[in-house]
Protein backbone atom coordinates (compact mmCIF):
# COMPACT_ATOMS: atom_id res chain seq x y z
CA UNK A 1 0.00 0.00 0.00
CA UNK A 2 1.48 3.35 -0.89
CA UNK A 3 1.55 5.97 1.60
CA UNK A 4 0.15 9.39 1.55
CA UNK A 5 3.30 11.31 1.11
CA UNK A 6 3.49 8.64 -2.30
CA UNK A 7 0.09 9.83 -3.55
CA UNK A 8 0.79 12.84 -3.10
CA UNK A 9 3.82 13.35 -4.73
CA UNK A 10 2.45 11.30 -7.45
CA UNK A 11 -1.02 13.42 -8.04
CA UNK A 12 1.17 17.04 -7.04
CA UNK A 13 3.95 16.10 -10.36
CA UNK A 14 1.36 14.63 -12.44
CA UNK A 15 -0.48 17.62 -12.21
CA UNK A 16 2.53 19.67 -12.25
CA UNK A 17 3.57 17.94 -15.71
CA UNK A 18 0.61 18.57 -16.84
CA UNK A 19 -0.10 22.08 -16.32
CA UNK A 20 3.55 23.16 -16.96
CA UNK A 21 2.96 25.99 -18.98
CA UNK A 22 1.00 27.62 -16.26
CA UNK A 23 4.00 29.47 -14.91
CA UNK A 24 3.06 29.35 -11.16
CA UNK A 25 0.99 26.65 -10.62
CA UNK A 26 3.30 23.93 -12.69
CA UNK A 27 6.83 25.26 -10.54
CA UNK A 28 4.84 25.27 -7.49
CA UNK A 29 3.48 21.75 -7.79
CA UNK A 30 6.60 20.51 -9.55
CA UNK A 31 8.59 21.39 -6.25
CA UNK A 32 5.81 20.03 -4.00
CA UNK A 33 5.92 16.58 -6.67
CA UNK A 34 9.62 16.02 -6.36
CA UNK A 35 9.26 16.71 -2.08
CA UNK A 36 6.58 14.40 -1.69
CA UNK A 37 8.05 12.32 -3.72
CA UNK A 38 11.12 12.11 -1.88
CA UNK A 39 9.37 11.79 1.42
CA UNK A 40 7.37 9.11 -0.10
CA UNK A 41 10.87 6.79 -0.90
CA UNK A 42 11.85 7.87 2.52
CA UNK A 43 8.86 6.25 4.27
CA UNK A 44 8.15 3.67 1.89
CA UNK A 45 11.92 1.94 2.51
CA UNK A 46 11.42 2.52 6.43
CA UNK A 47 8.49 0.15 6.50
CA UNK A 48 9.28 -1.97 3.52
CA UNK A 49 6.33 -1.09 1.15
CA UNK A 50 6.52 -0.58 -2.65
CA UNK A 51 7.96 2.48 -4.13
CA UNK A 52 6.98 2.66 -7.70
CA UNK A 53 4.28 5.60 -7.09
CA UNK A 54 6.40 7.47 -5.10
CA UNK A 55 9.44 7.46 -7.85
CA UNK A 56 6.79 8.34 -10.09
CA UNK A 57 6.02 11.64 -8.13
CA UNK A 58 9.59 12.26 -8.11
CA UNK A 59 10.21 11.64 -11.62
CA UNK A 60 7.33 13.86 -13.00
CA UNK A 61 7.69 16.43 -10.34
CA UNK A 62 11.58 16.76 -11.66
CA UNK A 63 10.27 17.36 -15.31
CA UNK A 64 7.37 19.56 -14.00
CA UNK A 65 10.67 21.52 -12.41
CA UNK A 66 12.35 21.73 -15.65
CA UNK A 67 9.53 22.30 -18.45
CA UNK A 68 8.05 25.12 -16.01
CA UNK A 69 11.52 26.68 -15.97
CA UNK A 70 11.68 26.46 -19.43
CA UNK A 71 8.78 27.46 -20.73
CA UNK A 72 9.80 30.82 -18.05
CA UNK A 73 12.51 31.46 -20.38
CA UNK A 74 11.29 30.84 -23.67
CA UNK A 75 8.48 33.58 -22.40
CA UNK A 76 10.85 36.00 -21.21
CA UNK A 77 13.51 35.48 -23.69
CA UNK A 78 12.35 38.45 -26.87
Amino acid sequence: MASGQAIAGFICGLLGAVLFWLPVIGLVLGVLGTVFGALGIGAARAVRAPTGMAWAGLFLGMCAVGWSVMFMVILVTP
